[in-house]
């Protein structure tokens, strides 16, 4: 027996903007996380996700770029994506709807959210959209801390690593407390081919931006749970 259910998405517009310009606005975020997600994270595992994925966005990393080096701007990504989607969820979940499937920003074609494939389609799609990228997140982290490799010029002007990885990446390498923290006189490196660990890197700043990616990321975190939260109304996540 077929289910008739009202169309919860009529809704007037509030400062200028719709709930389905909100979903429009969401999607479109929500895309370049999902892509920035996948390709990343491929990277991270060995493979070379195909580069015309990410044409469109610029969104590529060479086979040499080191996995802490692509955790790194994982992370920064993620945080910065979850931190411009999340309030817009949370506009899009406080305008109404019954259930959170109706208060989710996502909407396959014209199904309605709350029964049915649409109700299978919201599921999948906040697992999609909302926890991968979460998980992703925590994985870079993962990568960033683990593999990462801080290098600087030694006495004979080569590169060489001077710390690894964990909580020595929140810190001035030890003998090298003279060299400028936002300067190019660290750069971040991984494990690279024959052991020439410092001959891929990039920029780095011991301290300053591990520190500034943990705040990014809290306060990442939080928006992301604060949008969560009013999607399940009066219970978290609730019918």
């Amino acid at each position: 027996m077929n289910k008739t259910v009202e169309d919860p998405d009529h809704d007037e517009v509030v400062n200028g903007t719709s709930r389905a310009t909100l979903r429009k606005i969401w999607m479109s975020l929500s895309t370049v996380t999902f892509l920035v997600m996948v390709i990343a994270f491929g990277k991270t595992q060995g493979a070379q996700i195909d580069p015309k994925i990410g044409t469109p966005f610029e969104i590529k990393f060479s086979p040499e770029t080191p996995d802490a080096v692509v955790g790194m701007w994982g992370v920064l990504f993620m945080a910065v994506l979850l931190l411009l989607s999340g309030p817009i969820l949370h506009e899009h979940a406080l305008r109404g709807g019954r259930s959170w499937r109706e208060r989710y920003a996502f909407r396959l074609f014209d199904a309605a959210p709350s029964v049915g494939v649409g109700a299978s389609a919201q599921t999948l799609a906040f697992i999609v959209f909302s926890v991968a990228p979460v998980y992703s997140l925590f994985h870079f982290w993962d990568v960033f801390l683990s593999r990462g490799k801080i290098c600087a010029s030694g006495p004979d002007k080569k590169l060489i690593v001077v710390a690894e990885g964990g909580k020595n990446l929140f810190k001035i390498p030890e003998g090298y407390s003279d060299r400028p923290l936002l300067g190019d006189a660290f750069r971040l490196a991984g494990s690279f081919k024959d052991g020439f660990d410092c001959l891929s890197t990039t920029t780095f700043f011991p301290v300053v931006g591990p520190l500034l990616l943990f705040g990014l990321t809290t306060f990442a975190l939080l928006v992301t749970l604060r949008s969560w939260i009013a999607l399940g109304g009066d219970r978290y996540l609730s019918d």
